[in-house]
């Protein structure tokens, strides 16, 4: 079997302690030495093999040692190849798509003395005793219906005449159930009547003629790979690749214009030249309605002109043009470079065909030159594979740039090539004076942003301090007024001061508190928020959560810039003079269309009527009330449950601005 397959197999039984893997061959040459060396209790044999079918080896093997244990382990299904498997003398026939734990189950049941035979194999040696295969003659003609003979060429094959050859295809339509010689093929190698190697050799033998009836055939049989050794057959060299080496193409000149062969030499000797007639030997391999062949070497028996099919339309599609040589004419519509294996080459992609055809050139072309020019191109058609081995697309290999010529050659430049490189350093000049400016912005920027950092900073700090002083000299005004011993004119000169003060406190606290805010405008209250509670966590000392939800997009400029000095001044308060640890911002919907806003701490309690005073600090709280009266927000401070801080009711109003 393949040396994939014999891997696989190994692996999977000697994990069982039972069974012990003596020897293994690719085919079945050497298999009589094999079992008389290693003397196995039990040999799994496959039918598709190099060489020697599997089969036939079989018959050897049973005939050196009738008593050799035998399991065919195979990927066919045709009744005809499990009734004479078993009818030869093996003890088993198993599919390679059974279950990976069938097959040690196998293994003992023959060593043991039994056979091994699923019931899907047993119906179908039911099927083929009780539809018997053709008789030896009738094998004969079928073997020569695969090469392609007519009736007459058969009988001259055989030494029948023309009438006993209809009457034996008349008696293998019948019993293959067809009506014409392809069918009869396709059902033969169906039912295991005839066997990849044979079409091969057709192949081979027959000339490219025949390649694409039989692949065709071959694909519709459900036959993806194969290969079969010692083949031989004589052609000429019609391409020879230079960017795959070793690689070359034979055609047969009785059939020039039916495509060629692709021959790759195992050796080192040189490759033959385009126009030699060569006879050549190797390996057949079938791979995806393609066959090629791994010449062991060549030839040559002589020199001609090499023989150009010019085909009338570059149709891809059918894949008729395989491994044929062809001229044609299209536009290039892209120029594409690339390197495999060492090996530089062009791709020209052009308006041949449909869809667009890829022309591979040897080296690197210019691309200037042969971008939009219609070119004439002469070279061979390659099909290109997939993983699962079908031709998907097809390119054509030219040998060397003078199979490329330009038919429209490129007009003089309307622009000297001293302009490209002006332009190109005008471009370069005016990238870098770009670069410049936007670091130069950017660092103003920068600069811009730390100044505003800063001047944050400072009136976060003036704010307190003013609220400080102004609370002072109210508190000493107040005392004043209360001394029945002052003048009655002083008394209105201190309660006129005393108004004129409380009006500049609510002129400096806007003043100040605008400086911390007015950056804010453009944003919706909610992504305020958020900015506002990243900038507080970042210290490191003091966690924040936020849970927002039912918040409008906008506020009026009014009520936004006051419920933002709230919740400022809230957070203020909890981290400087509540020494809290964590805040809370959270917003619920209302059901009349507005929303609650609470700014909750776990700082130090207080009672929100006696914090008005000196003694606790908390001298926004007064500023708090009055900005939520003016703008007609419920606010409620003091402790909740385990938490304190100001809870805000905000009302919906018509309109399109809350």
């Amino acid at each position: 079997d393949h040396a994939v397959v014999r891997m696989g197999l190994k692996y999977v039984l000697e994990m069982d302690e039972g069974f012990k893997v003596v020897g293994e061959l690719s085919d079945g040459a050497d298999a009589i030495k094999l079992i008389r060396e290693k003397k196995p209790d039990v040999l799994l044999l496959d039918i598709y093999m190099p060489g020697k079918n599997g089969l036939s080896v079989l018959e050897d093997i049973l005939i050196a040692f009738p008593e050799q244990k035998v399991i065919m382990l195979t990927t066919s299904a045709a009744d005809n190849d499990a009734y004479t498997a078993l009818e030869l003398g093996a003890k088993g026939y198993l599919l390679k798509d059974r279950d990976a734990k069938e097959l040690p189950k196998a293994i003992r049941e023959v060593a043991e003395g039994g056979r091994y035979v699923p019931a899907e194999i047993r119906d179908l040696v039911k099927q083929r005793l009780m539809n018997p295969g053709p008789t030896l003659r009738e094998q004969a003609v079928l073997e020569c219906m695969v090469k392609g003979l007519g009736n007459e060429e058969i009988g001259e094959e055989l030494g029948i005449s023309k009438n006993c050859v209809k009457i034996h295809v008349k008696h293998l339509y019948q019993k293959l159930g067809v009506n014409d010689r392809v069918a009869a093929v396709g059902a033969a190698i169906r039912r295991g009547f005839i066997h990849l190697a044979v079409l091969l050799l057709a192949c081979a033998s027959h000339g490219a003629g025949e390649i694409h009836t039989l692949t065709r055939l071959m694909d519709s049989c459900g036959v993806v790979t194969g290969e079969v050794s010692d083949v031989r057959a004589n052609g000429l060299v019609s391409h020879v690749s230079a960017l795959k080496p070793g690689l070359f193409i034979v055609t047969f000149p009785d059939r020039p214009y039916k495509g060629g062969v692709p021959v790759v030499l195992n050796g080192s000797e040189p490759i033959p030249c385009e126009g030699d007639e060569i006879n050549f030997g190797g390996t057949a391999v079938y791979r995806g309605k393609h066959v090629s062949v791994k010449a062991d070497g060549y030839v040559k028996t002589g020199e001609s002109a090499p023989s150009y099919g010019r085909a009338k339309s570059v149709d891809l599609r059918n894949g008729l043009l395989d491994y044929r040589t062809v001229k044609c004419e299209g536009t290039v519509v892209k120029v594409i470079h690339d390197s495999e294996g060492g090996i530089e080459k062009t791709i020209l992609r052009t308006s041949i065909g449909k869809p667009y055809v890829n022309i591979c050139v040897p080296g690197f072309l210019e691309d200037r030159l042969y971008l939009g020019r219609r070119i004439k191109a002469e070279g061979c058609v390659f099909p290109l594979f997939d993983s699962t081995g079908r031709a998907r697309a097809h390119e054509i290999e030219v040998s060397s740039r003078d199979s490329v010529t330009i038919l429209d050659p490129p007009a003089e430049p309307l622009i000297p090539d001293w302009a490209y490189w002006f332009a190109g350093a005008a471009l370069t000049l005016a990238f870098l004076a770009s670069l410049v400016a936007w670091i130069r912005a950017r660092r103003r920027r920068i600069a811009l942003e730390a100044v505003t950092a800063e001047r944050k900073r400072m009136a976060a700090d003036l704010h307190d301090t003013i609220e400080q002083h102004l609370a002072c000299v109210n508190l000493l005004l107040g005392g004043a007024l209360n001394n029945d011993r002052l003048p009655e004119r002083a008394v209105k000169t201190l309660a006129r001061a005393t108004e004129v003060l409380a009006n500049a406190k609510l002129e400096v606290r806007d003043a100040v508190l605008n400086l911390r805010s007015d950056e804010a405008q453009t944003k919706s209250p909610e992504t305020a928020l958020r900015d506002m509670a990243r900038d507080v966590s970042k210290g490191g000392t003091v966690k924040t959560r936020v849970m927002l939800r039912g918040l409008p997009n906008r506020l009026r400029q009014g009520a936004y810039q006051d419920l933002m000095l709230i919740a400022r001044e809230a957070v203020t308060n909890a981290i400087k003079h509540g020494k809290a640890g964590t805040v809370a911002i959270v917003g619920d919907p209302r059901e009349d269309g507005g929303f609650v806003l609470k700014v909750l701490n776990d700082g130090e309690k207080f009672d929100a009527e006696s914090a008005l005073g000196p003694e606790t600090g908390h001298f926004g709280l007064s500023g708090m009330r009055e900005r939520a009266a003016r703008n007609g927000f419920g606010i409620r401070m003091g402790t909740f449950g385990d938490w304190c801080g100001v809870v805000l009711e905000v009302p919906a109003t018509k309109g399109k601005e809350s």
